[in-house]
């Protein structure tokens, strides 16, 4: 998927690209549909990527951003 992680060739071991096709597949969701951001003029990424993620609290993610 958006060469994260190939499931027909079993390709890549991109652990978000597994969960996302999982997640896509469970929900009959195209990924073409998924919404992915960017974020610029950050002062550190480590602790902007924390703070989203205590924010949001995504029920998908494997790893929880270190401090």
């Amino acid at each position: 998927m958006f060469g994260f992680y190939n499931y027909f060739k079993n390709m890549g071991h991109h652990s978000g690209g597994q969960t996302l096709h999982k997640y896509c597949k469970a929900e009959e969701i195209n990924p073409k549909k998924l919404y992915i951001g960017w974020v610029t003029d950050i002062k550190c990424g480590l602790c902007s990527e924390r703070e989203l993620y205590n924010k949001l609290k995504p029920k998908l993610n494997k790893k929880i951003p270190r401090h």
